[in-house]
């Protein structure tokens, strides 16, 4: 029989998605290359969607990840913590959280 993937759940993902909420975006879990596809609203752009790898402040990207970060000509990101997705949100609406 063929192996049968693991699809390991981040143990900070539920805060993540909730700050991802909080902000008015809209999520869809993927499993893999990352864990989600996410589509953040702009005033400018409509909605700007982006593949997205949670992960906890110790855990490390895996080397197919990466790869998959490194060669996709769309915008891929890694949040470790609420405050990376509220930087990126800001960052990709154009605004400042200072």
């Amino acid at each position: 029989m063929g192996k049968v993937p693991i699809h390991r759940v981040d143990g900070n993902e539920d805060e993540l998605l909730r700050a991802f909420g909080a902000c008015g975006c809209r999520t869809h879990k993927i499993h893999a290359p990352l864990d989600y596809l996410v589509a953040i609203p702009t005033t400018q752009h409509g909605w700007l969607t982006l593949v997205v790898e949670f992960k906890d402040a110790k855990t490390k990207v895996r080397p197919k990840q990466q790869q998959f970060m490194d060669q996709w000509p769309g915008l891929t990101w890694l949040v470790r913590c609420p405050d990376d997705v509220y930087q990126l949100v800001s960052l990709l609406q154009g605004e400042s959280r200072d």
